[in-house]
């Protein structure tokens, strides 16, 4: 499932549209297609809502969510962040910048999307999202506490 749809990245990015859509070549021998497409722009919002799911799903919490505040804020950054990719695809934005190319763009976004997740962890919790104690308790995920000989 992913978190938000085309006509709201578009929203994000009109520069990258057409009259406020993306469009694939085969769409209509009209309308050019657009950089990114329609497709691309379809897998990105699946992929970044994965990487949302993962990284929720790493602090604990049921996914996919259905808490509806929960659900439109990640909408809103899953939006966001797609309309970023648009921009790159188009050689410019925050995710072009040279520190950017240095680290990768996706560590970048994953990173962002891990830091949201987990200080956003008490708003989903009081939104009523669930979440289980066997991964909220330990942090990355482990069942077992590491030890180090001192």
């Amino acid at each position: 499932m992913a978190y938000g749809t085309a006509a709201g990245v578009a929203g994000h990015a009109k520069t990258w549209t057409r009259g406020g859509a993306f469009y694939d070549a085969s769409d209509s021998p009209v309308v050019a297609p657009t950089k990114p497409t329609l497709t691309e722009v379809n897998t990105w919002l699946t992929q970044i809502s994965d990487l949302f799911d993962r990284a929720l799903s790493n602090e604990g919490f049921v996914v996919p969510l259905i808490a509806e505040k929960s659900v439109n804020l990640i909408t809103l950054e899953v939006e966001r962040i797609v309309g970023d990719l648009c921009a790159r695809a188009n050689g410019m934005g925050r995710l072009v910048s040279d520190g950017v190319l240095h680290i990768g763009y996706m560590r970048v976004i994953a990173n962002e999307i891990k830091t949201w997740v987990t200080e956003g962890a008490t708003g989903f919790e009081n939104d009523g999202v669930p979440r289980t104690n066997a991964n909220a308790a330990y942090t990355g995920g482990y069942s077992v506490v590491a030890q180090r000989d001192v």
